[in-house]
């Protein structure tokens, strides 16, 4: 196994190629690879959801100016086939154009073939007529291994030149080394002979790897983001690859100006509140602006599914952060934001699905076809969101029929075995709540009650993941020092020793070990003075303050960050844990000082002189379940917020 996601993007460095001169103006061109079906040819492969992948990336690149893309799915995805939509890709592209590459499919490292990887593995794709297994005169003529791919790439970065852009997006299992997977997206082992040896290849010089960082001024800068890393199987969430779904979501959410390193923060929060248990991969020139900075006007919106007399239906849901009681506006096609003097209608969701919203009208819409409107949400709901509980299999139908009846009086609860964010497991008498990956989010508990009070401090820290909210006035971001605490002298005062920071972000992650303490520096960016509140997220949920300390008495007015200003936050060292897994850090950024204090207490009311912030008053709701009530003194218009994910290990 390789420790860095440099194969695959080595493959796209190392190839040479030739620039031609472009006719027309730069455009946006794009290829999807998708194998959902494999059929009859699948030879062990299980089929996938990637033509639900095909249909959320194609409506996504479209919002961001993107010409309908190639597609090249399912029998026509052979490596025949994928070199094919390569040739039309090429033949499409011309010098100073933004290229976009997709593969949703199964991903499966094969038994190196040339002698240059220090693992003896390739990486490949699993074309849909690839077996899963070795069978004797099979030369991999099934698998698009990663040095192929590198090739191809480069062909497009060379048509493109050093003017155009190339993101190439992998969602497959062993994508962090190449190129998913619960249904994962491979995780099948290793396809190769019975008499093959990797061992005997493992003495290459040092500087093989490094020799495929080869590039070249007539090629066009790369981006490489891949679903998860070498040794982490890839899933699937509700139906959707669990990258494709965060990229989709992530490019409806970036601003002109954002960098690649911002889009995979947010690429990388999206998947940290997926119940997958796996890490996102970065590589390539990632400090530049998405799409090489051609312009990103294109507010996010939502298309409309269908029009009935007194109801419209929106091609989104709650998948999509569409929620009960969000306030949204219908706009003219092509609309690049809200105009309220050109809104055609405003009203609220009345109920939403995971893939579809429903608006009531009064016949305001009725002389529109769905084609003709867009739909952009003005003011976000998030506390008529659910939770979907269900029971493991192996638990007998007395006891889930009582689990059942009790867990479904949570407000917030809805119930269904096959599908579900959480699971109940039951084992000598205790239960125990899991992701769907199967991972236990708390200690095993003997009654219902402290079964529910998890269950509600999940879904708080579910609904605080999904509040976003964006005021572009209010631009603030964190950037951190981590040292290291190596115990403490006589005095009993900590020894902190300084670490090398190239070492803590690993393919575009944060990695943090135990012990690691993270330091914060606040930068104002934006054209108003901003009021900071921190939050975390640990790995089962949890949302706990911290920034301002209320245990010290602080409040909102004491963090303050003026405009065009950075700021060291003093006194502020945080050390994560004791669990292991991924933690969100969520930065609320406003023009007033408000109060989380609500959180901080768990319940209570805020002091007289404090603002409470919207996304606070969800807590309202899960209150409700245990007799508590949340009053809001006064609101907030609501401001910005940011995310990083930080991985314990």
């Amino acid at each position: 196994m390789k420790t860095y996601l440099l194969l695959p993007l080595a493959a796209v460095l190392f190839l040479t190629g030739q620039s031609f001169q472009a006719a027309d103006p730069p455009k946006k061109v794009a290829m999807i690879v998708a194998v959902g079906n494999y059929g009859k040819a699948n030879q062990g492969w299980g089929d996938l959801s990637s033509m639900a992948d095909d249909t959320i990336i194609t409506d996504a690149l479209k919002k961001q100016g993107f010409e309908d893309p190639i597609q090249v799915l399912n029998e026509n995805a052979t490596v025949a086939g994928i070199r094919k939509g390569f040739e039309d890709l090429i033949q499409k592209a011309q010098v100073g154009d933004v290229v976009y590459i997709h593969f949703s499919s199964h991903g499966q490292q094969i038994w190196d073939d040339n002698g240059d990887e220090l693992d003896g593995y390739d990486e490949a794709i699993v074309a849909w007529n690839a077996p899963s297994k070795y069978k004797a005169g099979y030369k991999g003529e099934g698998h698009l291994r990663d040095d192929e791919l590198g090739r191809l790439v480069r062909r497009v970065r060379s048509k493109v030149g050093p003017d155009g852009d190339v993101l190439v997006v992998v969602d497959a299992c062993h994508s962090g080394t190449t190129l998913r997977g619960d249904v994962t997206r491979g995780n099948k082992g290793a396809m190769e002979p019975d008499t093959f040896n990797h061992l005997n290849l493992l003495k290459h010089e040092a500087g093989t790897v490094d020799s495929f960082m080869f590039d070249d001024a007539s090629m066009s800068p790369v981006v490489l983001f891949s679903a998860s890393k070498a040794e982490q199987p890839n899933q699937e969430f509700h139906g959707f690859g669990s990258l494709s779904l965060a990229f989709s979501h992530a490019l409806g959410m970036i601003k002109q100006g954002d960098t690649y390193r911002n889009l995979f923060a947010l690429i990388s929060t999206e998947m940290a509140s997926m119940p997958v248990n796996q890490t996102p991969v970065l590589e390539g020139k990632v400090d530049r602006t998405v799409f090489s900075g051609k312009e990103i006007k294109q507010a996010n919106y939502y298309s409309v599914k269908f029009i009935l007399s007194d109801q419209a239906v929106l091609e989104a849901g709650t998948l999509s952060g569409l929620y009960n009681g969000s306030k949204i506006a219908f706009m003219p096609a092509g609309s690049t934001e809200y105009n309220a003097k050109k809104a055609i209608y405003t009203g609220t969701i009345s109920s939403a699905g995971k893939n579809k919203a429903y608006v009531d009208h009064s016949g305001e819409l009725s002389k529109y076809q769905a084609k003709q409107l867009w739909v952009f949400v003005l003011e976000q709901s998030f506390g008529n969101n659910k939770l979907i509980v269900g029971c493991g299999k192996g638990m007998n139908n007395k006891v889930r029929s009582e689990l059942k009846e009790n867990i479904t009086k949570l407000a917030f609860v809805d119930w269904n075995d096959r599908e579900n964010d959480v699971y109940v497991e039951m084992a000598n008498g205790y239960y125990s709540l899991h992701l769907q990956d199967g991972t236990q989010l708390y200690d095993a508990v003997l009654k219902i009650e402290p079964l529910n009070t998890q269950l509600t401090n999940y879904m708080q820290g579910k609904m605080m993941r999904d509040a976003k909210f964006e005021d572009p006035d209010l631009l603030v971001e964190m950037s951190f020092e981590i040292r290291h605490l190596d115990g403490r002298d006589e005095d009993g005062n900590p020894i902190i020793s300084d670490v090398d920071m190239s070492k803590k972000l690993v393919d575009g992650n944060w990695e943090l070990q135990k012990d690691d303490i993270i330091f914060l520096t606040l930068h104002n960016k934006g054209l108003k003075d901003a009021y900071i509140n921190i939050l975390e997220i640990s790995p089962s949920g949890v949302v706990e303050v911290v920034l301002p300390n209320y245990a010290e008495d602080e409040n909102a007015f004491n963090f303050m960050v003026p405009a065009g200003k950075p700021v060291k936050v003093e006194n502020f060292a945080r050390r994560l844990g004791p669990r292991k897994g991924k933690y969100i850090l969520k930065l609320f950024a406003t023009d007033v000082p408000v109060s989380f204090r609500q959180i901080y207490l768990t319940r209570g009311e805020p002091k007289d002189d404090e603002f409470v912030h919207p996304a606070a008053q969800i807590y309202q709701f899960s209150y409700r379940t245990r007799g508590d009530n949340l009053t809001v003194k006064k609101t907030s218009s609501g401001g910005t917020t940011k995310e990083y994910v930080m991985n314990l290990n």
